[in-house]
């Protein structure tokens, strides 16, 4: 869970607790309307401060918002509290699906092979991967977050506990545009091999 401060020039805030979990939704306390629906194995756990939620890892444990414009643009932000289960290295965060292919992404974030990626198809569906030096395979709460401008390689930035985190493109030079549209956005969203997650 988060504080319940909102503030100015988010476009998506949703802190999981359970003052903000009605059923299968989760409000969005950023004023943009970004609610989303729970489905598959999301459940209710304890967080940092308050209730979380638990992502079972299989195939449609997620949060999804829709489809919204308002969720992406020409740079990012995007942070979370984010307590990993053992034995699984893969475990997303955040993506939100192209135009083009829903087996393509406009972005995505989170850890893969224990190691902290972002993830993009660029105006020309090139792929780019940015990952972290190192692995991180301890099952304690941490806070991670990445900045990011489409198309600028050198303006990502990537933290954990509010350390910057080393790493390089290892995929793609990073300087590919990004893309826009109105398509869905969703948390903790498996991928093959995924694993379970509390957020």
């Amino acid at each position: 869970s988060q504080l319940e401060q909102t503030i100015s020039g988010l476009v998506g805030h949703w802190s999981m607790d359970s003052k903000d979990h009605y059923g299968a939704t989760i409000h969005d306390r950023s004023g943009k309307g970004n609610n989303g629906t729970l489905s598959g194995g999301v459940t209710p756990s304890s967080g940092t401060l308050g209730q979380a939620l638990r992502f079972d890892g299989v195939s449609g444990s997620e949060i999804r918002t829709g489809n919204s414009s308002t969720l992406v643009s020409s740079s990012i932000t995007v942070s979370a509290w984010m307590q990993n289960e053992p034995g699984v290295t893969n475990h997303p965060l955040v993506s939100k699906t192209h135009t083009n292919n829903v087996n393509q992404v406009q972005y995505g974030f989170g850890y893969y092979s224990d190691k902290l990626y972002l993830y993009y198809h660029d105006a020309s569906i090139v792929y780019h991967e940015w990952a972290s030096t190192n692995t991180f395979t301890d099952t304690g709460w941490h806070h991670v977050a990445v900045s990011y401008t489409f198309g600028t390689a050198g303006s990502i930035k990537v933290y954990r506990e509010g350390v910057e985190v080393a790493g390089s493109w290892v995929t793609g030079t990073g300087n590919g545009a990004g893309t826009t549209g109105s398509t869905p956005f969703s948390i903790g969203r498996n991928i093959p091999s995924g694993g379970g997650s509390t957020m």
